[in-house]
């Protein structure tokens, strides 16, 4: 991701260069995430967790090898997944990427996609109560 974003910088400038990003990186960690932001698609944090998703422009949500697929040509390297959407490869591929999104997690963080939600859903029940607490203290 950190790849696409930089090449999208180098080839398409900043919104104040005049010529604007192609690409926008959300990251549902953020404490500041809000799934019902029109900009984020609806994409809860265990939807986002679970498979990667980008919104178009027209608020259309697409999700798993279409959106490396949109991402990569976006930065003009869509030649490199151009093969994942050939009617021979996309089963596999599509396999693929559904075997690795459910065992990412486990290697990358040492954590199952259920333990991660449940931290997730529990940090935020934590915080909400400590907010409604203190709001009603005053």
């Amino acid at each position: 991701m950190n790849m696409l974003e930089r090449r999208d910088i180098r080839l398409n400038g900043t919104a104040t260069g005049g010529r604007g990003r192609k690409l926008r990186l959300t990251d549902i960690e953020n404490g500041n995430y809000d799934p019902t932001d029109p900009m984020n698609g609806g994409v809860t944090y265990a939807q986002g967790m679970a498979a990667i998703h980008a919104v178009l422009p027209n608020g259309t949500v697409i999700e798993g090898i279409p959106v490396f697929v949109k991402a990569y040509d976006l930065v003009k390297l869509g030649w490199l997944f151009r093969f994942m959407e050939w009617s021979i490869m996309k089963p596999i591929v599509n396999w693929g990427y559904t075997v690795f999104a459910k065992y990412r997690t486990i290697v990358t963080r040492g954590s199952t996609l259920q333990e991660l939600i449940k931290a997730y859903d529990d940090k935020k029940k934590l915080t909400c109560d400590e907010s409604c607490n203190n709001y009603f203290k005053r």
